[in-house]
């Protein structure tokens, strides 16, 4: 039987699960070991080509791991899964064998998986690939390996490469990284994995990420993560810049508050007021101007589906936009537009995904730390202004305050407990 480039036309009938084993539940006290973490790739892939550059090996198993496997099968280095009818696995010299329905398949390496690489969607990983058949008769993909090689990936990506003078930010970075997948484990388990691998959790660049510098200073912090006084992981969220103050659990995110997540000013006790940690970004301080016609065709194509009328147009015309509440950090958490059928309102969960910066693609606004101004000519307004500070959130670990910290002196664990505050740094694993 030939070992290279084996089409595998696949049908798999209902959703599979990861063998993996977690270590990782509530408390810290359980962890033993580094785990091993699943990233979601892709979770409605019509069909999926893998590459590598060693042999891989396939096995089959039953979704959740219990009972049934079959044991790992030579596939050469290419594979190629579609969804046809039938049940069929399909190789050189005629080869033909039947697939159990439902299973989850792995694609592991013949020998050393750490040091090997498939190529999938342009892009490169290692480890292991998990994939299956979902619930929407798609393919999910799936990239299972431990937990430093993931932040690896992850690190540089979320942060950037560690320039000269803020490689304490990167370890905090990190640390922060690390605690909020211990924290967030299997919160994707009724997709088949742990954390997507985009910013609905954290980018995932595989191995087209590392770089060399990176890794090293994440070995520096190998098994540390944050810990709140009761002893469980610290929701370490963390945001590009929170424009000079930072924000609490409950402003940005429909969850109740964390006292280690609270507002306070992004500086030093003895800085000037209006200095920042962060004021070295580019977002620290923003404008957005839109004409009234792009504003009012913003709020019809994001705003909520009643807003707008069949033919796609804002109910009314917009008369006034004003600031109706803000949270403890100054953030707006109720944007109130008078109209001429009445007072339409956005929350603070809906407010930066509705008014999109009038540029190429349409991206949210920066962050809800602004104020906002109506221009007009006469009583007509003809002009909406928002002046902003920050770039995300703002809740938690501040990436340009953090690099601002680093430059200034400050060690990694005074930055971590800085945005943290009354958390604690601790050795979870070796």
């Amino acid at each position: 039987m030939r070992r290279h480039g084996w089409l595998i036309p696949l049908l798999l009938v209902s959703c599979g699960c990861s063998t993996v084993k977690q270590t990782v539940r509530e408390g810290f006290t359980e962890v033993r070991r580094e785990p091993w973490i699943r990233v979601g790739l892709a979770t409605d892939a019509p069909s999926v080509d893998l590459a590598s550059d060693q042999d891989m090996e396939l096995s089959l198993r039953e979704p959740g791991g219990a009972g049934r496997h079959r044991s790992a099968r030579e596939v050469g280095r290419e594979l190629h899964i579609t969804i046809e009818s039938g049940l069929s696995l399909a190789g050189g010299d005629d080869y033909r064998e039947t697939l159990p329905q439902g299973d989850t398949m792995v694609v592991d390496f013949k020998s050393h998986p750490m040091e090997s690489r498939f190529d999938w969607n342009k892009r490169h990983y290692t480890g292991r690939m998990m994939i299956f058949r979902n619930a929407r008769s798609t393919f999910t993909v799936v990239n299972v390996l431990p937990l430093e090689r993931y932040l690896a990936g992850v690190v540089p990506a979320e942060i950037g490469a560690a320039a000269p003078g803020t490689e304490e930010a990167t370890k905090a970075q990190t640390v922060a990284a690390r605690t909020y997948t211990l924290f967030y484990l299997g919160r994707r388990a009724s997709e088949g994995f742990d954390v997507y691998g985009t910013v609905e959790d954290q980018v995932y660049g595989g191995l087209d990420a590392e770089r060399g510098t990176t890794t090293a200073l994440i070995a520096q912090s190998r098994g540390r993560a944050l810990l709140a006084p009761d002893g469980q992981f610290v929701r370490a969220m963390y945001s590009s810049c929170c424009g000079g103050m930072c924000a609490s659990l409950d402003e940005s995110f429909p969850s109740p508050p964390q006292a280690y997540l609270i507002p306070h000013r992004d500086r030093a006790p003895d800085q000037d007021p209006d200095a920042s940690f962060c004021s070295a970004s580019a977002s620290f301080r923003w404008k957005e101007e839109w004409t009234m016609e792009q504003f009012e065709n913003a709020l019809a194509r994001y705003g909520p589906p009643e807003w707008r009328t069949e033919d796609g147009q804002l109910r009314g015309r917009v008369l006034d936009v004003r600031v109706g509440e803000r949270s403890a950090s100054g953030r707006v958490s109720r944007l109130d537009i008078e109209t001429t059928t009445g007072t339409l309102s956005l929350d603070e969960m809906k407010i930066r995904a509705t008014l999109r910066r009038p540029i190429e693609g349409g991206p949210i606004l920066r962050s809800t730390l602004f104020k906002m101004a109506v221009d007009f000519d006469g009583d007509s307004p003809v002009r909406v202004v928002a002046s902003g500070a920050g770039n995300g959130h703002g809740v938690g670990l501040c990436q340009f305050g953090a690099r601002g910290m680093a430059s200034g002196g400050y060690h990694c664990d005074q930055i971590l407990l800085h945005y943290y505050r009354g958390a604690r740094v601790s050795q979870i694993f070796d």
